[in-house]
């Protein structure tokens, strides 16, 4: 996992988590072509890698491809990097204007990522090991990419923000009000990509290296990007900037050699998002189950609710994502009722099936966790289960037996324990 290149405050801070514009491109986006630089200008261009001309299919040496041009393909890349992005939102509830981080890691080593479904991927010519990297268009296709990537990807992101802050009905406009900001962003894909891609001069900027041989500051033009709006609804005043942004490198530069590609716009179908069970997975709502929490100075119980969801696939925990609106907390002599609580599946996590049982190893599955209480509502990611989950299909429905989480705030830690959870089909 690399998230750990990204400083602590960015993923802990408990507000708005989220970049990546997202959505299949929109009819009247203007389509950023692909590009060889002439003369120091950017137009659009062909060439063949050993200079033959067969009449069959060819591959481009000098520049890479965003789009598909008939009879040329290039090589997949997968890049390596991190991005993290700042919001402030402004709304009429008590904490406004409310001031958010998220970050987007991506690379061979991220989770959830992988050369053959990259997140971030450039469809370049052959790399070359004896040039400079900076010298040729890899970098650049990479940033490109990262710009559309995240912006398909945001409205997912911040309808799983939304749920996870504001997941009880109390909450409800507040809820409401974010999922507004998805519902305008995916509506406005050619804004979110114009602001970050073209406004910043990212776009019209060809590969060079600088004077130290490294290639140009293609993070820089994205750091000074901005994209504000003011959706419908509560929310107003929305604004997203870049906070930090780096890119690593490329793979593979190494034999084996990279597959072939039509253009970045493979990966179109591929977002930054924490859980997308595949379509043969199975589809499980709760029919019964319980929680609780222990700790040195709290405790509580919780009853879960059947909105709670399970998606399983073969050796995979593809979703789960649990609720309860009957919660109670004690804590330094006091009885809290919780609006709400809930504690979600982060991302896929990969497990053992044997028979008619699946089992998730400790510390597999990745969990974020958020509580409502008070009018305020708080969560945290990063969480892991202490114990295996295990699954087993019996002739009445699911049952997954008991498993922890521990919540910890470096001093202190409390045990989350799912108790036996009983999951029926949906439909």
């Amino acid at each position: 996992m690399r998230s750990q290149v990204v400083p602590t405050a960015v993923r802990f801070v408990p507000l708005v988590t989220t970049l990546s514009c997202g959505g299949p491109p929109q009819a009247e986006d203007p389509e950023y072509e692909t590009v060889t630089a002439t003369d120091g200008l950017w137009t659009t261009g062909g060439a063949l890698d050993d200079g033959a001309d067969d009449g069959g299919p060819r591959a481009v040496e000098a520049f890479c491809l965003f789009d598909p041009i008939d009879d040329l393909y290039g090589y997949r890349y997968q890049c390596d990097g991190f991005v993290a992005v700042d919001f402030v939102v402004e709304h009429p509830f008590e904490g406004s204007p409310e001031i958010g981080w998220a970050d987007l890691v991506f690379g061979p080593d991220a989770d959830g990522d992988s050369y053959a479904d990259p997140l971030v991927m450039g469809c370049c010519p052959l790399y070359r090991n004896n040039d400079l990297y900076c010298a040729q268009p890899h970098d650049h296709a990479c940033w490109v990419d990262l710009v559309e990537q995240g912006c398909r990807s945001m409205p997912d992101k911040i309808e799983a923000y939304a749920w996870n802050a504001f997941p009880d009905a109390i909450d409800t406009a507040k809820r409401t009000a974010v999922l507004k900001i998805a519902e305008y962003i995916d509506e406005h894909q050619v804004d979110c990509v114009v602001a970050f891609r073209d406004d910043t001069g990212l776009s019209s900027t060809p590969p060079a290296c600088s004077a130290d041989g490294n290639s140009l500051d293609f993070g820089g033009l994205l750091e000074v990007g901005a994209w504000s709006f003011d959706p419908p609804g509560l929310v107003q005043n929305v604004s997203i900037s870049i906070a930090a942004a780096e890119m690593y490198g490329i793979s593979p530069i190494d034999p084996p050699s990279p597959e072939v590609c039509s253009s970045a716009d493979e990966n179109d179908g591929t977002l930054f998002r924490e859980v997308d069970p595949p379509d043969d997975a199975v589809g499980l709502h709760l029919v019964a189950g319980s929680a609780s929490v222990d700790g040195p100075s709290i405790g509580g119980s919780a009853v879960l609710d059947t909105a709670s969801t399970l998606a399983i696939s073969d050796g995979a925990l593809e979703e789960l994502s649990l609720h309860s609106s009957q919660a109670l907390v004690t804590a330094q002599g006091m009885t809290i009722p919780l609006d709400g609580a809930h504690l979600r599946l982060w991302e896929r996590a990969d497990g053992v099936g044997e028979a008619s049982t699946l089992s998730i190893a400790p510390g597999t599955a990745r969990f974020v966790a958020g509580v409502s209480a008070l009018g305020e509502s708080r969560y945290v990611d990063d969480l892991t289960n202490a114990t295996a989950i295990t699954i087993a299909q019996e002739p009445d429905g699911w049952l997954v037996l008991p498993f922890d989480v521990i919540v910890s705030d470096g001093e202190t830690a409390a045990v989350v324990q799912i108790g036996n959870t009983q999951w029926q089909l949906d439909g």
